[in-house]
């Protein structure tokens, strides 16, 4: 099936290996679910309003949103952004990304270790939640961006895995609204970025790592803030 400029479908059920291709230009609108065996490639806009299923292998460096779960056989890419995209809650699953996006409403929050090799967004009012995980870059390059009214947390509240700030990112920006979270129950350093909210949870010691900036305020939830020889301007 080739994809004309823009096109909907209710759903798209594979009964056998065949290929879907959008092209670049070219956006496709899927309202329920992608399921059954076959290949998608995207080097236009994929819409899908349900889930992508484990019998689907997805390739491609355009651009899909997804508002279900996202758990393809396979996803490669080299130039592509997934954006996770519902109004509710959904998890993030691991795989290559380029560049990743969370947005819409709800926490999304990562299946495990993950590492991009593009940009990472957060837009939205959507909470991009790392649990026990860790989010890097590949190498030293590209952006992290966290929107207004959006939020980060590092770490769960009720496990002692220190989790630390997504590493890697050559810019980091962190809207004045934007809230990070450092919430392990275990000590945790932060990392020095001009913050939008700062919160501290977790109920274990949080300390500084040089003078950081609040542009937005502190929140003090459960924990110790150690300033130790540092300023919080």
């Amino acid at each position: 099936l080739n994809v004309t400029p823009a096109y909907h479908v209710n759903n798209v059920i594979f009964n056998s290996n065949n290929t879907i291709t959008i092209s670049n230009g070219q956006t496709l609108y899927v309202d329920g679910s992608i399921s059954g065996t076959g290949t998608i490639s995207v080097a236009g806009i994929l819409y899908v309003a349900g889930n992508i299923g484990t019998g689907i292998t997805v390739n491609g460096n355009g651009t899909i949103y997804i508002e279900g779960a996202f758990t393809p056989a396979s996803y490669s890419t080299t130039s592509g952004t997934v954006n996770y995209s519902g109004l509710s809650d959904q998890t993030v699953s691991v795989y290559s990304y380029n560049n990743l996006t969370v947005s819409g409403s709800g926490v999304k929050t990562i299946a495990n270790n993950i590492t991009i090799s593009g940009n990472l967004n957060v837009s939205g009012t959507a909470t991009l939640a790392s649990d026990i995980y860790q989010i890097s870059r590949a190498a030293a390059g590209g952006s992290f961006t966290l929107g207004a009214g959006t939020a980060l947390t590092l770490g769960r509240t009720t496990n002692a895995t220190a989790v630390i700030f997504p590493t890697n990112f050559s810019t980091v920006t962190l809207d004045a609204t934007s809230r990070v979270a450092y919430q392990s129950a275990a000590d945790q350093t932060i990392a020095t970025y001009n913050y939008g909210i700062l919160e501290i949870g977790g109920g274990a010691t949080k300390a500084l790592a040089n003078h950081t900036t609040l542009n937005g305020g502190l929140i003090l939830t459960n924990g110790i803030l150690n300033l130790g020889n540092y300023n919080l301007i």
